[in-house]
């Protein structure tokens, strides 16, 4: 069928265009469990407006002093993400506590890595922030002064570190999640003479590629610095000794476990206590039959509860072994989600190499988010990739990881803390992603309702799936100066050095899914008009009529367009991004596609 491919090839040319594609009526919520909530507050900071949490246990009693929680989200998250996947709720019911959750002004925390780091955006004083957070509710609510905790995850954990050693409070307890210390952090934090002690305790996946066991640089930073000027993660040693004197510990812990330690009886009255998952990775830990994914046996809520309330009989947890690989992933939660109403959930998929975090910072989602009222879910790849055809090319011992699987049961666990709509659940990708997504589109319709890919093209050996099941809505976005996976398709050599296609080229790719669809020859073509930001780009949209079962497709034609995000510049190196076009932002055009289908 060549259809897809003049109408692609002859974009200027003459095509016939009729009537557009009506939209679908949602169907009606269906009836969800309760979740747990936390109301959303703000507060002039330094003429800036701040946002913070706050939850109030429903045993409140405004004339008993309560503990008061403060619990750092972690990076690209959100006061409503950390309040609903880590549990803290309970906690807060069961000790009568006040859960107070700051949110960054950006989406990094200032724990001291801007510079080192290269962060896009200015630190903020949130030190500040945070201490005027706790004076607006301790001048509203009674509060125990002598009960003051503080619980970071990820990039929160980080920050936990620098609040606890500069001292900024009196800390109670201190619990770090899935963060070890960055040796920037020993600048930022005062000389050790001076530096606060702190009730610590860390809880950490060996397995964690964040924060590994033994430390080191990051893997990748601007690509031409010298290694000796690379921010540098500490180890597991490393970060217990720094804290080992503070705390003015023995050298020899009082207790130990499998993969953990216990410091009792320090100098200067503050335990230090390591809890090690030797299986885990980056992950806010949770035990129960509930969830299917890091089944690890350590419930991070219930460690941190004893630690902080039952500190004298604290005892180290011991960890259920297993042999599958951890997994992570990054969650936003827009402060307008509401969890007595099913909310959309759009799952974004890095390229390669890439992480949960850089697919965040690449398509702004997090904004398109606030304004539409979607969930954003960023999963990591394992080693920075994902397995779209490795089980159809016989390389399971490169590619041994079920990422379908993966993807589905991700959306089951999500499912126990949030109320996600089963009916709205979208996967997009980008690059390396963007071929995971159209593996989706073929292997996880009865998973998600639509699918949008950008930067890749189509791998035949897809086909031996995707004529095994119903076709889906898929959007197609591409760039014709593409220089990672070029308009021609990608090719490979072999041993031998003969050059081979790999992928379809673009028009094949759009031919596949239009023929998959059975859409009519003719269609709906638009011009968007220039913005005037990227000269000589020209951004053409095709939508194709008369697909079966609503399996829509919809192509996005950028005329010298590169390798990048359309609408998001600045965040990939322009050697590879090519012309970022203004002319469209990718997000909100893949939202407007997702938001009319819904998973019959």
């Amino acid at each position: 069928m060549k259809t897809a491919r003049l109408l692609v090839l002859l974009l200027i040319g003459l095509l016939v265009m009729v009537g557009g594609t009506a939209a679908q009526d949602d169907p009606p919520p269906e009836s969800a469990p309760v979740y747990d909530d936390v109301p959303i507050f703000t507060l002039d900071y330094g003429g800036v407006e701040r946002a913070y949490g706050l939850y109030l246990p429903s045993t409140y009693d405004a004339g008993t002093p309560a503990p008061l929680i403060l619990a750092l989200h972690g990076r690209f998250g959100s006061a409503k993400a950390l309040h609903a996947l880590s549990g803290l709720a309970a906690l807060a019911e069961a000790r009568g506590a006040l859960l107070v959750y700051p949110e960054t002004y950006g989406v990094f925390w200032n724990d001291g890595g801007h510079d080192a780091l290269e962060r896009r955006e200015e630190p903020s004083d949130d030190a500040g922030f945070i201490g005027a957070v706790v004076r607006a509710v301790q001048a509203d609510y009674a509060v125990d002064a002598d009960q003051l905790f503080l619980i970071g995850y990820d990039s929160g954990g980080v920050m936990s570190y620098r609040l606890a050693c500069e001292g900024v409070a009196d800390f109670a307890g201190v619990a770090a999640v899935s963060a070890l210390m960055w040796d920037f952090l020993l600048e930022a934090c005062p000389p050790e003479e001076e530096a606060s002690a702190a009730p610590l305790i860390i809880l950490h996946g060996w397995r964690d590629p964040l924060y590994p066991f033994g430390g080191g640089p990051i893997e990748s930073f601007g690509g031409d610095l010298s290694p000796v000027l690379l921010p540098w993660r500490m180890s597991v040693g490393d970060t217990l000794s720094y804290w080992n004197r503070l705390n003015g510990c023995a050298a020899d812990p009082t207790a130990e476990s499998a993969s953990g330690a216990l410091y009792h009886d320090c100098e200067s009255g503050a335990d230090l206590a390591y809890v090690g998952l030797a299986r885990g990775g980056h992950d806010w830990f949770h035990a129960g039959d509930a969830y299917q994914l890091n089944r690890h046996g350590i419930e991070a809520m219930d460690v941190i509860d004893s630690f902080f309330f039952e500190r004298e009989s604290f005892a180290l947890p011991e960890e259920t072994l297993t042999d599958d690989a951890p997994r992570s992933w990054l969650v936003y939660v827009p402060p307008s989600y509401d969890p007595a109403q099913p909310t959309p959930a759009v799952v974004a998929l890095h390229g390669r190499p890439g992480s949960a975090s850089g697919m965040a910072a690449i398509t702004d989602l997090n904004r398109v988010a606030d304004a539409e009222g979607f969930i954003a879910v960023y999963p990591d790849g394992l080693n920075n990739e994902w397995n779209s055809i490795g089980d159809l090319i016989g390389a399971t011992e490169q590619y041994p990881q079920d990422d379908v699987t993966f993807l589905k049961r991700l959306m089951d666990d999500l499912s126990v803390d949030l109320n996600l709509d089963r009916s709205r659940l979208y996967v997009t990708g980008f690059s390396n992603g963007g071929f995971m997504t159209m593996r989706l589109a073929c292997s996880a319709a009865d998973t998600f309702a639509a699918f949008a890919s950008v930067g890749a093209t189509f791998y035949p050996w897809l086909h031996t799936v995707c004529r095994e099941n119903a076709p889906a809505p898929i959007l197609l976005m591409h760039g014709t100066d593409d220089v990672s996976i070029p308009f021609d398709g990608v090719f490979q050599r072999d041993a031998a050095g003969t050059l081979h296609q790999v992928s379809l080229d673009v028009p094949g790719t759009l031919d596949y899914f239009v023929l998959r669809s059975q859409c009519q020859p003719s269609g709906v073509r638009s011009e968007f008009p220039a913005s005037g930001a990227t000269p000589g780009v020209r951004v053409f949209r095709f939508d194709y009529l008369g697909c079966v079962d609503d399996a829509d497709v919809t192509f996005y034609l950028i005329v010298g367009g590169g390798h990048n995000w359309p609408g998001v510049p600045g965040v990939i190196g322009e050697e590879i991004a090519g012309t970022v076009t203004m002319d469209i932002n990718a997000g909100e055009e893949i939202w407007a596609f997702f938001e009319r289908h819904t998973l019959n």
